[in-house]
């Protein structure tokens, strides 16, 4: 409820304490983590992620928040092994599989992107981001018609898409 509220110190303190009585709860040192991670202490909530791991090594939530954390520290071997981590536990996850496909476009496998990409769109058929994502990908295997196609189904997912209005025009030049 602290953190929810904003409350961030609070609710550090108050979750310090109940893993201090339970250090066994994997919910406690996943919600820690979220803690930190609002507080921006980004090397502190992979710890927190990882004990919630070491304790429940099921609980998708915390791998796919750990992806996040490397990829915002542009770690992309820590953060593929997260999301892969998390499609084991989850093979009909269609977040995963578009992360999954982020990190193959940062690591310039187009084919292994697309691939991802449209596995979270066939899992979930109304992700204006992945058909946005599908369509940066289709540009760059020089496929500019699929690439087109794709952007406009992200734009008729979500009219005021801006970032697909931008590719669109990039595939249009």
């Amino acid at each position: 409820i602290l953190r929810a509220q904003g409350e961030l110190e609070q609710a550090h303190l108050s979750i310090e304490k109940a893993i201090n009585i339970n250090p066994n709860v994997a919910n406690y040192h996943f919600n820690l983590g979220l803690i930190f991670i609002g507080l921006k202490l980004l090397s502190k909530a992979i710890i927190s992620l990882e004990k919630a791991i070491l304790i429940n090594p099921n609980l998708i939530e915390a791998h796919l928040n750990l992806f996040s954390i490397y990829m915002d520290l542009s770690n992309l071997k820590e953060a593929e092994l997260s999301i892969k981590n998390a499609i084991k536990l989850d093979p009909n996850s269609s977040v995963a599989h578009f992360n999954l496909s982020r990190i193959y476009i940062e690591l310039g496998k187009d084919y292994e992107a697309e691939s991802s990409v449209k596995k979270a769109i066939s899992i979930q058929p109304l992700f204006p981001q992945a058909y946005n994502n599908l369509g940066i990908i289709l540009k760059s295997l020089d496929k500019p018609l699929e690439a087109e196609i794709s952007t406009r189904k992200a734009i008729e997912l979500k009219k005021d898409y801006v970032e697909a209005y931008y590719n669109l025009g990039n595939i249009l030049r």
